[in-house]
């Protein structure tokens, strides 16, 4: 593959023996450049980790047989040899192909006058360490994923909405762009479960939740916010006729898994009530879950046939969202 060295390379000068008799007991990766960033040596760590021998590399221009091109470690090499030492991390190709990652120590050589005559290379394989890194952190998002969603339906929950909405609203302050929150209460919830058992009414808030991610738009945010109640935040809605539209879908939906539940032995019918705020100027989520939820409990009180329930732009409605309606 390279040029066959010469002898004098393969044997260290002597004024390089002790230097030569260090790195070659140290188990990291030891790689000796001389002023040209050639390879004059590698000890045997490097040897065995790469699976290259060391005919293959001494002579070799630094990395031209195992680092990839764009690693910083060629700038850290170019560095030393110009007198500055650094520490890098890149990516050595192994003999067979195989990549792993390993962290450079580069320190420059001088001679006697100060001239630089070369560099020492130590490495330090971190592939663990980054795919250690790598697991913590899918499990931290595996986890923060688990702490936004909503355990029965897998919609997101409280805490997940907020997060999630939060750059939705600053976007919407920003750009004045037309937002605006859902509320829909899942008012047999309460019959369902005295009459039933806890079983049916999971199976009830199931139901609506598989009905909202069928009417809801990609851009839409779901989420269960409380016991009876859920959450559709908005985005860029032709209010209001997007929160009628809405209501009316899921209307539609649910009585498509009504008939299909009764026709399953399900004794008692999904009932819903929906409610819908416009955001107002400088509104954060809970004023517009607080109105849109005081909305979808006059609709409640209308009747099943009502059309959804509309909150006047802007009205004054106070409530704390985390404790009024179970933030998890």
């Amino acid at each position: 593959m390279f040029p066959p060295p010469s002898d004098d390379l393969l044997v260290p000068d002597p004024a390089d023996a002790r230097l030569v008799a260090v790195l070659g007991s140290v188990a990291a990766y030891a790689v000796l450049l001389d002023a040209t960033g050639d390879v004059r040596w590698v000890n045997d760590a490097l040897l065995d980790a790469a699976g290259w021998a060391r005919t293959d590399l001494v002579g070799a221009e630094w990395g031209e047989a195992f680092v990839t091109t764009g690693c910083p470690t060629r700038a850290l090499v170019s560095a030393a040899l110009r007198g500055t030492a650094g520490r890098a991390e890149g990516e050595l190709v192994t003999r067979d192909g195989a990549s792993r990652w390993v962290a450079w120590d580069v320190v420059p050589l001088s001679d006697a006058a100060g001239h630089p005559e070369g560099a020492v290379c130590l490495g330090y394989d971190v592939t663990a360490a980054r795919e250690a890194g790598r697991d913590r952190a899918r499990l931290s998002a595996a986890l923060a994923a688990q702490a936004d969603a909503d355990p029965l339906t897998g919609l997101l929950n409280a805490r997940g909405l907020a997060r999630t909405a939060a750059h939705a609203l600053r976007v919407a302050a920003r750009t004045h762009r037309t937002d605006a929150v859902l509320v829909v209460r899942l008012t047999t919830l309460a019959a369902a479960r005295a009459a039933h058992g806890p079983a049916a009414a999971d199976d009830a808030v199931c139901a609506v939740a598989e009905a909202l991610r069928g009417v809801v738009r990609d851009s839409d945010l779901v989420a269960r916010i409380g016991d009876d109640l859920f959450a559709v935040y908005a985005v860029g809605t032709g209010w209001p006729d997007h929160a009628a539209s809405t209501a009316r879908r899921l209307r539609v939906a649910l009585a498509v898994q009504d008939d299909a539940a009764h026709e399953a032995g399900r004794l008692f019918d999904l009932g819903c009530a929906v409610g819908g705020a416009e955001r107002g100027p400088g509104e954060g989520l809970d004023v517009l879950l607080a109105r849109a939820a005081a909305a979808a409990d006059e609709a409640a009180r209308a009747g099943a046939d009502a059309e959804p329930g509309l909150a006047e732009p802007w009205a004054e409605v106070t409530g704390e969202w985390g404790t009024e309606w179970g933030e998890e």
